[in-house]
Parts: structure tokens; C-alpha cells; sequence
């Protein structure tokens, strides 16, 4: 009997993903106005670091926790913009984007799991932006049956803070001497 609970339990949580304390769930999401674009960040429901919750930042400001299974839709002001991601195991991810007014853009989050020496695994931050070149860009509207999650906004300020020199060394690591390469989007990327 003991088994079978402890079965139904893993299966429960392997349904519902992880939830993070700091998100709440949105019932729907208002129509984008004219001067403002929409970056929906979204998650596969896959088991694979379901427990590890990466924070997204566009510059300094925090977007939330991307949740397995789970979209964030961020409404921002068209123009240049960072994203940058990052999660508990140090992995790290960012692209740049040109966003247009009215339109909005995905980028699809994952962690994958990666051979870091002998006998370690470690989890890896991906961003995908999902450009108009890509494969799946007819799939990207198939992100709104995901959960639509938020940060919550009485807790960003002290999250932010606790994050703050992380950021600082992530923003380094991509825009510094001998940084990695960013990924792009461009407005025409958008919807």
C-alpha cells in the first residue's frame, strides 16, 4: 500500500511541475497595445530538472521563474532589449532582441543534463528563440495552453536585490571581453 501512495504522490507532482512560491497563476492576459511588445517565455512539461526553477531578467528587472510546464508573458516597450536567464546550478543564458511594437515574440526555455567531468552532471540553461526560420514557428501559438504564470509583484524588489550581483557577473560573461556568443531575435521575428 505504502507503494502505491508514494507512486500516486510522484505521479501528482510529475503532473503538476514544480510551483514556485513567488509565481501565481493569471487567468488570461489582456490585448497588447499599440506601443508595447510581448515576449511569452515558455517551458515543456518535461520531468528533466522540474525541481529547478532559472529566474529571467530583461537587464535588471526580474520577469519570474519559468515553471515546468508553465508560460510567463512579459510586456515590455518595443526597442533593444537582454534577456538574460539564469539558474541555480550557475548555467546561464541570454539573447538580445529588437522587438516591434504590437508584436509579440517567443523564446522557448529548457535545461538539459550534460556530462561536467567524471561521474558529475550538471544542468544546462537553453534559450530558444522561436524566429520565423525556425521549425516550430507555426507550433509557437500552441504555447498559450500552457499554464500562464507572474511574478508576484510584493516580492520582486527583494528578489531582485538577492539576485542583483549575479546579474552583474552574467551581464559581464555575455556583453564582456571573451564573451559567449548571444542568440537574436529581430522585430521581424515578431508575430
Amino acid at each position: 500500500m505504502k507503494s502505491q501512495v508514494g507512486w500516486g504522490a510522484l505521479a501528482l507532482f510529475g503532473a503538476l511541475g514544480c510551483r514556485n512560491s513567488n509565481m501565481r497563476d493569471v487567468a488570461s492576459s489582456p490585448s497588447l497595445g499599440p506601443n508595447e511588445s510581448l515576449v511569452v517565455f515558455s517551458r515543456p512539461g518535461t520531468a528533466a530538472g522540474s525541481g529547478i526553477q532559472p529566474r529571467i531578467f530583461d537587464g535588471e528587472t526580474l520577469i519570474g521563474m519559468i515553471e515546468t510546464g508553465c508560460r510567463i508573458e512579459y510586456r515590455c516597450s518595443p526597442g533593444q532589449h537582454l534577456f538574460v536567464g539564469l539558474s541555480a546550478e550557475d548555467s546561464r543564458a541570454a539573447v538580445r532582441a529588437d522587438l516591434a511594437a504590437g508584436k509579440t515574440y517567443y523564446i522557448q526555455t529548457d535545461l538539459a543534463t550534460g556530462k561536467a567531468g567524471f561521474l558529475n552532471w550538471k544542468t544546462v540553461l537553453t534559450f530558444l528563440p522561436v524566429l520565423k526560420t525556425h521549425p516550430d514557428w507555426g507550433k509557437a501559438t500552441a504555447y498559450s495552453e500552457m499554464t500562464l504564470r507572474e511574478l508576484d509583484p510584493l516580492k520582486r524588489a527583494k528578489l531582485e536585490a538577492e539576485d542583483r550581483k549575479d546579474l552583474e557577473e552574467v551581464r559581464a560573461h555575455f556583453m564582456g571581453p571573451g564573451k559567449d556568443e548571444l542568440l537574436t531575435m529581430s522585430a521581424v521575428d515578431g508575430w
